[in-house]
Parts: structure tokens; sequence; C-alpha cells
């Protein structure tokens, strides 16, 4: 496969190419210091791409850095309180240090749930965006005020956090802006761009519309054509692309259908996905990808800000072996996310959900779209599974509310444990992200680690040495020995019998479900010739698959899911992904259960 295709470098206000020193923030109950310096010495290029107005703050107790957007809020509020905002009947205030109530200057920047019926009783996401004249404070809590009355009423609300995705191991980006790294930016400059009509008709006519279950992926989005144009005579469908195994495949897309024929002005009205992030549809960004797309498509669509929002393009390009490299891998990560999942799953439909830019990088507001959208998109096509990748430091609020309405609507998120090195612990119950560790209270939620397997007991090796030994056979098969040793397991394993599994990533007895059983740490990728993958995200789509794969085939578990019997479903699942039963080592160190799902081959 060949990924080339046209860069688009943008100056903007958010994620422009403007180098920038971010201090670090405050410490609980003092001021936040937003002064910000020219760069001294840092040139780290991932700072180009952050928010001047990006500071620390430490408004959780945490080990790891939280960074937000200064002066902005993201708030949670009913369709009531909404239509009042819309006519000013409501007022967006704050109060001083004194308590003394007053109006703020402020933007009211929308979700996009904007077609809901008439008698939703949802909730919407607003993001409080304060003027930069405003000085009573950096992080302002917003307080709504009645014009007429005064009175006011307080919301559910949140700092706009910066969220980190991409768990792909050597690619992956830290949990926090990188501030103090050195090592170079993991990805090339955006190539972003809307679903064209080809796109658009080609996914009509492929997508499957039996409404069936189905899963939304929040990541990175969804590499429309994977071929570039030229290469006809090789591959008369450039949608199409060759597996790990040489097969030929498509990607399925979750049906929807428009209200008003195949274009309309309504997000989300595309069969393509949903692209929630904010920073795509300010005018500088989405001027450079019009005008990009203007001099290489000869249909000269007329793309407005709607085509962005309903384009979940995938613009986060891997490299092969950062810093060491700059080749470019054929795959994405949401689109090899997707990848497997339709492998392993039996080509169940996906929804692309893009919450993530091209460094990796989201914000709250960001993914509260994403779940919004999601959340809407259940009601028209049986969304049943979320596959979330990522990780976030902090059991935030609104998040929370949405892992709720989830629950409520009868769907499990699946999410990653998160990567050795990207947390300050990697035990969860010292060091707990989410939504990984929402798994213990609510029963939709089943986190995900990788493993390998262990060929020396407790009594003769301790971990810290099976570790090394670990680590060494990980090196050898990065090294290029991945297909000797996985074949080589049989043989291995006939000399050595397998003293159970231990952990390569995260783990928890309290909140890991369940390990995907890698060679080593590594996966195939689920692309002919591309290189071996790691990382508790792709553990995850190996998981996402093996669950829709579960509830499409056994009607009697989707009974059970509209009955209400969601825990119970859980465990059904976790059951048949566990083949050989539970492994002691796994149970009593690492996995809550010692649960575990091997062969995870793409088929």
């Amino acid at each position: 496969m060949n990924t080339q295709s046209t860069l688009v470098t943008v100056e903007i206000p958010d994620f422009g190419n403007v180098p920038v020193q971010v201090n670090h923030g405050r410490e609980p109950d003092s001021p936040v210091d937003v002064t910000h310096r020219p760069p001294t010495g840092s040139d780290d290029p991932r700072l180009r791409f952050m928010n001047p107005r990006i500071v620390q703050v430490y408004d959780v107790p945490s080990s790891i850095p939280q960074f937000a957007v200064q002066k902005q809020k993201v708030i949670s509020v009913d369709q009531f309180q909404l239509n009042r905002l819309r006519t000013n009947e409501l007022l967006v205030g704050t109060s001083d240090v004194q308590g003394n109530l007053r109006q703020a200057k402020a933007r009211v920047i929308e979700g996009d749930r904007q077609d809901l019926d008439a008698n939703d009783t949802g909730q919407y996401t607003v993001l409080i965006d304060w003027s930069e004249d405003e000085t009573l404070r950096d992080f302002h809590n917003v307080l709504l005020i009645d014009s007429k009355t005064n009175a006011t009423e307080s919301v559910l609300q949140s700092d706009n956090f910066l969220i980190s995705g991409s768990l792909d191991g050597p690619n992956n980006p830290p949990i926090y802006p990188p501030v103090g790294s050195v090592s170079p930016l993991n990805t090339q400059p955006s190539d972003y761009r809307p679903a064209s009509k080809e796109d658009i008709q080609y996914y009509q006519q492929h997508s499957k519309q039996d409404n069936s279950p189905a899963v939304a992926v929040m990541d990175t989005g969804l590499k429309f054509n994977l071929l570039n144009k030229g290469l006809e005579d090789k591959w008369p469908d450039p949608y199409m692309y060759q597996d790990a195994n040489g097969q030929e495949r498509r990607f399925t897309l979750a049906y929807h259908k428009p209200k008003n024929g195949a274009s309309t002005n309504l997000v989300g009205d595309s069969v393509i996905g949903y692209c929630a992030l904010q920073s795509y549809r300010e005018e500088p960004f989405f001027k450079a990808v019009k005008e990009s797309l203007l001099s290489t498509d000869n249909s000269k669509q007329n793309y407005t800000l709607t085509d962005v929002a309903n384009s979940p393009f995938d613009d986060y390009r891997l490299l092969e072996n950062p810093p060491h490299t700059t080749t470019v891998l054929d795959a994405r990560h949401g689109t090899s996310i997707t990848a497997i999942i339709q492998q392993t799953g039996d080509d169940a439909p996906v929804l692309p959900v893009k919450v993530f830019d091209n460094i990796g990088f989201s914000t709250l507001f960001d993914v509260l779209n994403g779940f919004d959208y999601i959340l809407k998109r259940c009601k028209t096509t049986n969304i049943r599974v979320v596959n979330a990748s990522w990780i976030f430091g902090q059991d935030n609020p609104l998040i929370r509310s949405k892992v709720e309405q989830l629950l409520k609507a009868g769907v499990f998120i699946v999410a990653a444990a998160g990567n050795e090195g990207q947390t300050s612990d990697r035990n969860l119950d010292n060091r707990p992200v989410y939504p990984a560790c929402y798994s213990q209270e609510f029963p939709h939620v089943i986190t995900v680690t990788s493993v390998r397997k262990t060929y020396f007991r407790s009594d003769l090796l301790s971990p810290k040495e099976d570790s090394v030994v670990g680590k060494a056979l990980a090196k050898a098969v990065k090294a290029g020995l991945f297909n000797f040793l996985e074949g080589a397991d049989d043989v291995v394993g006939a000399i050595l019998p397998t003293a159970g599994y231990v952990a390569v990533e995260n783990y928890s007895t309290k909140f890991v479900n369940i390990g995907v059983v890698s060679t080593f740490g590594y996966f195939r990728s689920p692309f002919r010739g591309s290189p071996i993958i790691r990382g508790s995200s792709f553990a995850c789509a190996f998981v996402t698959g093996s669950v829709i794969r579960q509830l499409r085939n056994r009607p009697e578990l989707m009974s059970l899911l509209l009955a209400g019997s969601i825990s119970e479903v859980r465990m059904e699942l976790l059951k048949a992904m566990n083949g050989n039963g539970p492994d002691k080592n796994l149970m009593n160190e690492y996995v809550n259960g010692g649960f575990y799902l091997d062969g995870y081959g793409v088929d």
C-alpha cells in the first residue's frame, strides 16, 4: 500500500505552527502561572502544535501532570437549559473570589447533538470559552444566570483537559503534552480531508444495512481510500486492502440513512462517520484544507464545515521506529484498530468516530462530543460496543456521565489499560486511568491488557529475572524473529511447558478483565507486509472484535442485554474468550479472574 498524499500545514491559534514554552502550572490552591516565554533550549517539534493557552493544572491528586486550555470550561446542560442559552434567557456568569455574581464575556460553543427528539432527556455538551480580557481567574466556575430574575443554576462542569490517545507502544505519545521531551514528533503533518462524493457513494454501497449489532471506534479515524490513484491496473478497487495473509478485504461501515438524501447539512448524516475535533473546524485550518483539496480534487466539490464534521479521516500517520527513522508506515492508528476489529469480528459494521488529531491529542470537549454522537447513533444504527483505545488520568465527572448513559443504552465499552511507561505505576490499583478503571463499578466496561507466556515457575525464576528474559525475547521479536518465535511456540512449549502468563502492559487484579496473548509483547499487523505492532490499544481491538462477534452470533446474549442483564452478558463474553479456562498466574498477579484471549491472529 501507498499512503502518499497532499500535506496540509496550517497556522491556527489552537494547534498552529507557533513554538511556545509551556510553563509548569500551579500547586494545589496556588495561582496559575500562564506567562509564556520564548523557548529556552527545547527543540521539541511537538511544541509547535500546542495551544499557547494550554497550561498545567493540578485539580485532582495525581502523579501525572494534567493540562487544560486556559479560560475554557466544558458544561453539561439539558435541552431546556440549552434552548434558554440560545435565546439569552440564560446568561453565562461567574463569581469573583468574594462571591460577587457577574455576567462574563464568553463564547458559547454547542456540541453537535442538534437533531434530537423533542422528548429527549439526554444531556448536551457545551464549551464555554472566556474572553481573553477576562481577568478574574484563569479557570472560571460557570454559573447560569436567569436574565429576568438573576437566579443562578449550577451545572456539571470541568476544565477542558487535554487527552492523549494512541497507545501503540513505540509510537505512543505521553499521556500529557511533551513539555520536557526531546524525541521528535511521531507523525507527519496533517493530510486531513473531508469525505469525497466517491467515498460516500462507495460506503453507501458496501455498508451493512441490516441494523445488526455494530461497533463505534473512538480513535483517530479511518483512511477511506487506502491506495493512491494511478494503481487502477493493479487494484481496480482502491478501497480494498490485503490483510496479513494476503486476503483482499474492504471496510464495512455501520449504515446510516441520511434523512434528506445523500447530502444534508446535519452533522452525522453521512455514512462515513464523524469528526469531533473542534480545532479542525477553525477557519484557518478549514481554509488550508479547502485550498489543498481544490488543487487536487477534479470534482471541485465545495466543501463546508459540515462536511468536515461528517468526515473522520485518519491523519495520524505512524513512523516505523521513531526517533531513528522517518519512514511512514502504511497503516494508521485508527485504521489499524478498525481493521483488527473487522478481521476478528466477522466484518461487523464499524462507525468511525474521530476524536484524536494528527499528533494523537484531543480535548475533553472533543471526546464528549464523540460520546454524544455515539449515543445519538445508538438509536439508528444499533451500536452495541464502543472501542476506547485511550486513557485519561482522572475520574472526570463529564466522562463518567457519558459512561452511565451508555450503560442505560445497553452499550459495552472495551477500554485499553494503557502501556508500560505511560503511567508512573503499571498497576492500575496504584495509578488508576479512565475509562479503564470504571470496569469495577460499571458492568458494561471491559478493560484489556496484553500478556505473554512465561515458561518459568515463580519458584524457579523471580519476576524480575523473568522480565529480563521476556524483554530480551521482545528485542529478538522486534529485530525480525517474530514469525520464527511465533511458529516455534508449540515446539518451545513441548520442551518447556508454559507456567502461565504475565502482563506486558498495565495490569490490575481489580480493574483489568482480560489479557490478549501476544508474542512477547507484539502482534502481527492487520495489513500485509506492515511491521509488527504493540500496545494495549491493539489488544483492546482484538477483544472488541470478539465481543461484537459473540453479540452478533449468539441471539441469547442480545436478549439478555436488552433485558438489562448486562453484568451476566459480560461474564458470558469473558468465558467465551477464555476457551482454556482461567490462568492462575494471571488471576493472582495481573488480571481479575485470570481471563485471557488466545488465538488472536488475523484469520
